[in-house]
């Protein structure tokens, strides 16, 4: 929301408050976070040291994996990031840098 308080967002807001994981690493390794909200656009996310994820990445929205968006950061602070969904992964969001590279986010896991 801008400083006159008018909304920037294309799509709605919805509240989830709802258990989802970020996904770092081609070999699965995931980081529990919290959906505060969504949108068809984006979401605002709790999670672990926001500041050192990646500017891209992949969000696992159910335990199976059935429901995943590829992320852009476009905000972050001490215990929030907000996320913009892509349509395809971009090279150019982490060049010369992997998934696997940021692994040390989640401890090894």
């Amino acid at each position: 929301m801008r400083e006159d308080g008018l909304e920037q967002r294309r799509s709605k807001r919805v509240p989830r408050r709802s258990a989802a994981w970020i996904e770092l690493a081609a070999d699965g390794a995931r980081i529990p976070c919290v959906v505060w909200d969504i949108s068809d656009g984006g979401a605002r996310l709790a999670a672990p040291r926001p500041r050192e994820l990646p500017p891209a990445f992949k969000l696992v929205l159910t335990r199976d994996g059935d429901a995943e968006r590829l992320c852009q950061v476009v905000w972050r602070n001490d215990k929030q990031l907000g996320v913009e969904f892509l349509q395809a992964w971009r090279e150019d969001f982490m060049p010369g840098a992997s998934l696997a590279s940021h692994a040390r986010v989640t401890g090894g896991r």
